[in-house]
């Protein structure tokens, strides 16, 4: 559901994890949020919020919840019923000017104890403590990967941001390196809270009604997925290079099905795919929703993750959660979310990313062995326990305020 423009409650309308912060007496707090990655279509930023704030917010420690944005949000229906919630949804306006004037005045008028970041950045002038989350620093680290716009804002603000957060939240153990590595800050400012698989991946095993999804995305041989955002960093020329390896193989009955929105320069992809001469066996889905991918994950024979730079693997732990095969990059982060429940390959290397698609699809049994391990994996991630760090940090940061 999109949340209407104006403000109205919504009733109305693990290595990864630090134990340092649980257990500690918490007390009622009034939390503001840059609600900006709920804006649909969702990926990994939003489903990382949605995750922590279903379980977040029906917390007592939770007075109140503002969700800030410049543009209409989704919610999902636990969140819409809930009389903590309220969004303040200020359509019209460009989202940096946006974060430097609605919000700071917002943050005054509702006597916010804290604001949470979730998007990179904080108001440069805010009256109080902060809290950001920073997803990856690919603006730096893979700069020619990321829309000039974007590299040029994060360039510019979030230094600032970084200075004056009382904490920053990475997703993975890989991140907060590179966040230490590019400031001089004390080791326990930045805090490791991953993302997870929402529960409809898990229920998967048992309920996904597999075959009317795939009727109705009109899939009907055998298939390997990718799940992801259309554009570079993915790697998707990759994939579709290594397809061609494995139709050559005389696995011809499999088809490359895509699933993601389309993001940027993809005029690069769209020439990769005319140019294959397996151009017919490969599906562009556009963006799925999620209540559709568990059932492509679980119909999928393997899943591909090839991603150059990811601060937190999304697509790959929701396979897990399911069940799935997965065969994945051993760059950034991503081998931190896989561990030894799928295989790792160098994203570069076309061979070897077709040998082992071939080595995967001959060998059921290591599949169903891979399977398994797949699914005690994905329990290392749980959106209770991240809640749980994110929820006795939030009292760490305003319980200095006060005493200050």
């Amino acid at each position: 559901m999109t949340a209407a423009n104006k403000e109205h409650t919504c009733s109305e309308q693990h290595s990864f994890l630090d134990n340092s912060f649980l257990g500690k007496s918490l007390e009622r707090m009034r939390i503001a949020y840059d609600a900006r990655p709920l804006c649909p279509p969702k990926t990994g930023t939003g489903r990382y919020l949605q995750g922590l704030l279903q379980e977040l917010i029906p917390q007592k420690e939770v007075q109140q919840a503002f969700l800030c944005s410049c543009r209409p949000i989704e919610l999902d229906s636990p969140l819409l019923l809930d009389p903590k919630v309220t969004l303040l949804i200020r359509s019209g306006w460009k989202g940096p000017l946006w974060l430097e004037t609605v919000v700071p005045i917002e943050l005054v008028r509702r006597k916010v104890d804290l604001f949470h970041g979730s998007l990179f950045l904080s108001p440069l002038v805010c009256p109080c403590p902060t809290i950001i989350t920073i997803y990856d620093l690919s603006y730096l680290m893979v700069p020619g990967q990321l829309e000039a716009k974007n590299r040029l804002i994060l360039k510019l603000l979030l230094p600032w941001s970084i200075r004056h957060a009382s904490r920053i939240i990475a997703l993975s153990e890989f991140t907060k390196r590179e966040i230490l590595s590019q400031w001089s800050l004390p080791p326990e400012k930045v805090v490791v809270i991953p993302g997870a698989a929402s529960p409809q991946f898990i229920r998967a095993l048992d309920s996904c009604n597999v075959r009317a999804v795939l009727d109705r995305y009109k899939i009907s041989n055998p298939y390997i997925l990718c799940v992801g955002t259309l554009e570079p960093r993915k790697n998707l020329p990759a994939a579709i290079e290594a397809f061609r390896k494995v139709q050559r193989s005389g696995m011809s009955s499999y088809s490359l099905v895509l699933a993601g929105r389309p993001g940027w320069k993809l005029r690069g992809i769209y020439n990769v795919i005319e140019k294959s001469p397996y151009k017919e066996k490969i599906r562009l889905l556009g963006y799925v929703p999620e209540y559709d991918l568990p059932a492509l994950y679980r119909g999928a024979d393997l899943v591909l993750y090839l991603s150059l730079y990811e601060g937190f693997g999304f697509p790959p732990v929701e396979a897990m959660a399911c069940g799935s095969v997965v065969l994945a990059s051993n760059r950034a982060s991503i081998p931190e979310c896989v561990g030894d429940a799928g295989v790792l390959v160098d994203p570069s290397d076309i061979d070897e990313i077709a040998e082992n698609m071939i080595r995967l699809l001959n060998d059921k049994d290591l599949r169903q062995e891979l399977g398994k391990r797949a699914i005690v994996r994905a329990k290392h991630f749980s959106w209770e326990r991240s809640a749980s760090t994110l929820m006795a940090l939030y009292q760490d940061v305003v319980e200095c305020r006060n005493v200050a």
